[in-house]
């Protein structure tokens, strides 16, 4: 079952506006986080930032030149800011 498939009154309760896949949250800041991606797999990057390695969610950040853009709450959660 996709998000298409469920009504729009639950999807919008559970936050799940959109089709699935697209995880940014609407009107979220984001954020470039200078590093480096250093594995991945199909729905989650490896990102070292210097100090430390997470695994973020690919429906989350956008990779850049030097690094990923990233929401901002991501990154809190994350502990890259």
């Amino acid at each position: 079952m996709t998000t298409s498939d469920v009504p729009d009154w639950m999807n919008r309760y559970h936050g799940r506006e959109g089709r699935r896949g697209e995880g940014k949250q609407e009107g979220a800041e984001m954020i470039e986080i200078s590093g480096e991606i250093r594995g991945a797999t199909e729905k989650a990057v490896n990102f070292y930032d210097g100090r430390q390695t997470v695994w973020l969610p690919r429906s989350q950040v956008r990779e850049t030149d030097g690094g990923l853009l990233v929401p901002q709450w991501l990154a809190k959660k994350n502990g890259l800011i």
